[in-house]
């Protein structure tokens, strides 16, 4: 986890995939909040949007499959490949 303990994550409560993703990571679900964003059912930003907050602990991480070690790994934001980091952890 670069170094670090714990990571946080967090999406609009309505995006299933992106929980999901969260959940096969081994993240736990912590608590709702609200910030600025999308409400599902209703158009533009709102100032009071809910969002799902996940935590990882680094003695709770799934460890990658034996097929993915050593592998480069990239890393993603709104589904778009942003660049290919070296694995470190």
């Amino acid at each position: 986890m670069l170094g670090h303990n714990e990571a946080i994550s967090f999406t609009e409560v309505h995006n299933r995939a992106s929980r999901a993703v969260m959940k096969r990571l081994g993240m736990t679900f912590v608590k709702i909040i609200y910030e600025r964003g999308l409400i599902e059912g209703r158009d533009g930003i709102h100032a009071a949007a809910s969002f799902a907050l996940y935590r990882l602990r680094r003695e709770y991480a799934a460890p990658p499959p034996a097929a993915e070690a050593g592998r480069r790994l990239a890393c993603f934001t709104d589904s778009r490949q942003v660049a290919p980091r070296a694995a470190s952890d």
